[in-house]
């Protein structure tokens, strides 16, 4: 399986949704760049994001929020991603409802 390039707005989202611990297990060969990692450091000291990059289980590559959560279905990470994306938009997401239904269709929902 080919690395993942990990971008800001997955590592901020599943922090808000105590959601990060899905990324090992899911892709243990991963980077976050860093301009990204920068972009996390320079946010709230009580950011789930930002400590868990600044615990250096990270040094690991773009795949976005909905991607990664579609992968942890497929794995068996979680039951079902309706949920999961209801959740993501109750704490700022900017997710499409073409986006939302394109991920529901993807999954079986």
């Amino acid at each position: 399986m080919s690395p993942w390039v990990i971008n800001a707005s997955p590592l901020i989202l599943l922090g808000k949704i105590d959601r990060l611990a899905l990324l090992e297990p899911l892709q243990p060969d991963f980077v976050i760049p860093v301009s990204v990692k920068a972009e996390i450091l320079a946010g709230p000291a009580g950011d789930a994001a930002r400590c868990w990059i600044q615990t250096d289980l990270i040094q690991k590559r773009i795949l976005g929020t909905v991607g990664i959560m579609l992968r942890a279905k497929r794995g068996g990470l979680i039951s079902t991603l309706k949920p999961e994306l209801e959740h993501l938009l109750q704490v700022g997401s900017l997710l499409s409802s073409s986006v939302i239904d394109k991920a529901l269709r993807l999954a079986g929902e």
